[in-house]
């Protein structure tokens, strides 16, 4: 995802990496490590996939608003009237 945002398609890249989040929760939701579990022990798994899922939405959101051609000013300004003097 962020291979593809730097090679241009910063809409596509964040729809990659909102996936990629949404995949991470599910896994962090299905996953039942019994044994082994280190860190992942202290942490409720219901909260780890709310904050997976709030990043991709943030990044989805980011990604789709994100003005892509800076330099074109004239589209935010109101046109002239057509009066003429």
């Amino acid at each position: 995802g962020v291979l593809t945002m730097g090679l241009g398609h910063i809409r596509l890249g964040g729809e990659v990496v909102f996936v990629g989040f949404v995949g991470a929760a599910l896994t962090r939701i299905l996953a039942r490590p019994e044994r082994r579990v280190g860190g992942l022990h202290v942490r409720n798994r219901t909260f780890d996939a709310i904050v997976l899922l709030s990043l991709g939405v943030g990044v989805l959101i980011a990604s789709a608003t994100v003005n892509l051609n800076p330099g074109d000013r004239d589209r935010l300004r109101t046109p002239p009237s057509s009066v003429t003097r």
